[in-house]
């Protein structure tokens, strides 16, 4: 991909993860409760404002360290999307949890159960949904 295709996924890409992966964590972690929409809204600016930059900092190096140039292998493409949803999940779910409340007794507990959960989702997101992402933008933009 060229440039500008890579600006435009990595835009795309993480707005993308960023909702579906905060209505999940939303929907599990709070439940559909009347404040649902302010909690769900609450947790998306705070994944978008985490996912973005991630995209461009963390992806080219991972994208270096596990594909390589040329033909990746399958080990490989998995790989890198499991470290990538490990660092996604965990800044996410590191900064809703932390923004609010700050640092308290049970944070990392709290946090980690958190982070697992959203690293599993953001997994599958990655993974079955990064291929289709990355054909419709080099429809987009040619």
């Amino acid at each position: 991909m060229n440039t500008k295709q890579i600006v435009f996924f990595n835009i795309l890409f993480s707005l993308y993860i960023s909702i579906v992966l905060t209505l999940f964590m939303t929907a599990i972690f709070v439940g559909f409760v009347p404040a649902f929409f302010e909690h769900y809204l609450s947790g998306l600016i705070i994944a978008i404002e985490v996912s973005l930059p991630l995209s461009f900092i963390i992806t080219p190096i991972l994208e270096k360290i596990f594909l390589g140039n040329g033909q990746p292998s399958k080990i490989s493409i998995m790989s890198f999307n499991v470290v990538l949803g490990c660092f996604i999940a965990g800044a996410v779910t590191f900064f809703i949890v932390f923004l609010p409340a700050g640092i308290f007794p049970g944070f990392l507990t709290q946090w980690a159960k958190l982070w697992l959960v959203a690293f599993v989702i953001a997994f599958f997101i990655i993974h079955y949904s990064a291929n289709a992402f990355q054909n419709f933008t080099k429809k987009v933009i040619g």
